[in-house]
């Protein structure tokens, strides 16, 4: 399975969505794929495959689900999520498009020193003193959504940090 690619499963009578959480992180891009129930719920995974790069990290079914897809770009410090609701109509998946934005965030937070850093636009690091190269990444810790998505705001940010994990082999979301 790849980003966006969804298919149709059947179980006991009932038509399901199959769908992955998956992404990566290289030198200066990342995206990832986070997958949640309808009201922004953790969803558990029918099946978590081996932990190697370029495979799904974890393949949910449900009957209507929402996906998270965030991209990131370490050069610009760009940083876009789009959130979709999926359904089943007619035996072939259909999706609504929630929100497509470039993300504005209200507080960071260094993965190093955990410091917060609030009202600053966009930075791409910052002078961390316990990191080996005095430079920490930082993550967002609030962004500001729409009201009628702010239900996913957990969601999103596990998206936006599966997209800057290095090599991402891991779970973000998904329950346990």
């Amino acid at each position: 399975m790849r980003m966006n690619e969804m298919k149709v499963a059947e179980e006991g009578g009932k038509i399901l969505i199959q769908v992955a959480e998956e992404g990566v992180r290289q030198d200066t891009f990342g995206w990832s794929v986070i997958v949640c129930g309808v009201n922004g719920e953790r969803l558990k995974p029918v099946s978590i495959p081996d932990k190697k790069l370029g495979l799904p990290h974890a393949i949910f079914e449900e009957e209507e689900l929402v996906t998270i897809k965030a991209d990131f770009n370490r050069i610009s410090g760009e940083e876009k999520i789009l959130i979709e609701r999926h359904f089943v109509k007619s035996r072939a998946i259909k999706s609504w498009c929630l929100y497509n934005k470039e993300v504005e965030v209200l507080t960071w937070k260094c993965n190093n020193c955990g410091i917060v850093l609030a009202g600053m636009a966009k930075p791409k690091e910052h002078r961390c003193p316990k990191a080996s190269f005095g430079i920490g990444y930082i993550y967002p810790t609030k962004i500001a959504l729409d009201l009628w998505v702010e239900k996913y705001h957990a969601a999103v940010l596990a998206a936006l940090e599966k997209a800057k994990c290095y090599y991402c082999t891991c779970l973000h979301f998904a329950a346990k």
